[in-house]
């Protein structure tokens, strides 16, 4: 009797400690289902100045969440993006722009700055542009024998990243702007642009309204990429879209890497968000690869390449930042998209 009740506690115990393992995560980084529920809670806590809104579903089905941050729900303001997680494993984008929405939040009517922001636009946040991935890379924590790449990618193994059309000619041709026929390269493009449903509903999102300002967050290259300029006027704009940001970063400078004359068309979102929609959009790689690097002697699963572990360190570097980047294109171009005669592609 006694043996079969220690029999039974012990199944009890693996039962819990199974159940409670599904509840974890990487580090503080949220579950899935945790991370869903933040954004919702963004709108129950602050119901006069967020809501949540669907703008489409993922391969899977997931719903693609998108929060209108504004000083008034009920008037329209000239509208500005921050996005993340296109790539599902690089989990601290969705950290920083859920820090961004909750510093937009908190500091309306008590932080004079982030006041004088939401009183001139709206900003939409995404902060998970990949469902699937996220979810794909929560599995990885039960199973680390998951190819990395697969939490990078959608459920059809592309990369969505590098999914959107190329405004001109791609004049280098290197992996790293995209494979076309290998679906288990990490940066396979997909059949044909458009062709995921996560990119086809930014495409639709963007189209719907007039975004002025863009910032598509990533890991891990601790740098800001404006897309390729299609001359030094572009390259003067987005240098002083970059330094606004850069100033007012804490702890870490990240470089804004330009370079028109070698810079190649990759299928990435800011360069179509800006060719196609007039966007100022940048690439934003908050982390290091160095910081990675040493952190990786410690935590050797594949999620820490990408994502750090002290989340608050980063979310304090960046928030404020990425709000400053949109602050300033905002003052160079009035609130509106860039004139269309002002974005013609020049190879």
């Amino acid at each position: 009797m006694r043996i079969f009740a220690a029999l039974t506690g012990l199944i009890l115990l693996a039962a819990s400690l199974r159940a409670f393992a599904d509840e974890q995560s990487f580090g503080a980084y949220p579950a899935p289902d945790a991370m869903v529920a933040e954004i919702h809670a963004l709108a129950a806590d602050f119901p006069n100045h967020a809501e949540v809104m669907e703008y489409g579903a993922s391969v899977q089905g997931r719903p693609l969440l998108a929060v209108r941050i504004a000083a008034d729900l009920s008037t329209h303001k000239p509208p500005a993006l921050i996005a993340a997680a296109i790539h599902g494993n690089e989990w601290i984008a969705n950290r920083v722009a859920m820090a961004a929405a909750r510093r937009l939040l908190n500091g309306y009517g008590a932080d004079p700055w982030i006041t004088g922001i939401l009183d001139r636009m709206d900003i939409f946040v995404i902060p998970c542009m990949n469902p699937d991935g996220y979810y794909k890379t929560f599995e990885m924590l039960r199973d680390p024998s998951i190819p990395w790449r697969n939490g990078r990618k959608n459920a059809n193994r592309v990369d969505v990243n590098r999914n959107f059309p190329l405004p001109g000619e791609r004049t280098v041709d290197i992996a790293m702007a995209g494979v076309e026929d290998d679906p288990d390269h990490e940066r396979y493009t997909g059949p044909n642009p458009y062709s995921e449903p996560e990119s086809a509903a930014l495409r639709d999102f963007a189209a719907a309204r007039p975004l002025f300002a863009a910032v598509d967050l990533h890991s891990n290259w601790g740098t800001i990429f404006p897309p390729k300029c299609n001359s030094a006027g572009c390259e003067k704009q987005f240098r002083k879209m970059c330094d606004a940001a850069i100033a007012r970063q804490k702890f870490v400078k990240y470089p804004c890497v330009m370079a028109r004359n070698v810079d190649s068309f990759s299928g990435e979102m800011e360069d179509t968000l800006f060719y196609d929609f007039g966007v100022m959009a940048v690439c934003w790689e908050t982390f290091t690869t160095k910081a990675a690097d040493e952190q990786k002697q410690r935590l050797p699963h594949s999620f820490w390449s990408q994502n750090p572990e002290d989340i608050a360190w980063w979310t304090d570097n960046d928030a404020d930042a990425v709000l400053a980047a949109i602050e300033s294109a905002y003052e160079i171009t009035g609130g509106s998209p860039v004139p269309e005669k002002l974005r013609q592609v020049r190879q």
